[in-house]
């Protein structure tokens, strides 16, 4: 849908979706019900981690460490150009402390056309902060959730922040997702597939999806998601030393490696 009922209201920020709201991450989204600590793991869970990006503010990754977290999924940007602002201090953060990471970028994409510009722009953007394939230790996820603000129907956002709402079932949104995976595959990443426990459910349906790492947010005292995991967000209200406020908590059913990061020195972010 592209008419003008389709625009963007000038009122609102791009990202909206079962967790934003006009672009600002909402605070009522998880009802606290996760009786997990961070010495608590659940049946199957092997490390502790975290996901975070320009809304968790400057991190002291030292006491991140110290802490006892064992990963981070770091926000590289959203669409095909945009930045997180944080995204490269907190590669460095990872780096200086030895914490294996991957990252994640948020889909504003309708079909595989725009899909593959997300994902050559995501290729750019890795290139341009100095993060190859061997430095991440965490797979590059695609972060599918992005609705029409107001009647939640999955919708993508384009360049002249008009809508358009995902059409075609299961089949198109395995088309976004393996082409995204293609390229970024071509290009000798690992890719994995961010979704809420509905978008699994509902719209990820289809068995492609099967070969890449899923990452489920489920905020739950327990993931009930019947297919395969490798990553459980399971609250977004955990504390932990070193951010300031609520910070996404998850779970990591494997070992994640402990290889080193780097990134470009004159690499920053951008809204």
């Amino acid at each position: 849908t592209t008419d003008d009922a389709a625009a963007v209201g000038p009122s609102e920020d791009m990202p909206n979706s079962w967790r934003y709201d006009n672009g600002t991450l909402r605070t009522d989204v998880d009802p606290g019900i996760s009786l997990f600590s961070m010495d608590a793991l659940p049946e199957g869970a092997t490390a502790q981690g975290i996901d975070v990006s320009e809304w968790n503010g400057d991190i002291d990754w030292a006491q991140v460490k110290a802490a006892g977290i064992d990963f981070a999924i770091l926000r590289i940007g959203y669409g095909s150009s945009s930045v997180d602002d944080e995204f490269a201090d907190n590669v460095r953060g990872c780096k200086a402390n030895d914490i294996p990471f991957g990252v994640y970028v948020y889909c504003y994409a309708w079909d595989a056309a725009s899909a593959r510009s997300e994902a050559n722009g995501t290729v750019t953007r890795l290139q341009n902060a100095g993060v190859s394939p061997s430095d991440l230790s965490l797979p590059v996820y695609y972060d599918m959730e992005n609705e029409r603000r107001g009647t939640k129907i999955p919708s993508g956002v384009d360049g002249n922040n008009q809508y358009h709402d995902i059409e075609g079932g299961a089949a198109t949104f395995d088309s976004m997702a393996s082409t995204f995976a293609s390229v970024l595959q071509g290009s000798g990443y690992d890719v994995g597939i961010y979704a809420n426990l509905t978008w699994w459910n509902n719209y990820l349906t289809d068995p492609a999806f099967n070969q890449w790492d899923r990452w489920v947010a489920q905020y739950n005292t327990a993931c009930s998601y019947e297919g395969e995991y490798s990553a459980w967000q399971y609250t977004a209200s955990g504390s932990v030393p070193g951010i300031n406020g609520a910070v996404d908590m998850n779970w990591w059913y494997g070992t994640p490696s402990t290889d080193g990061v780097g990134v470009s020195a004159d690499f920053e972010g951008t809204r």
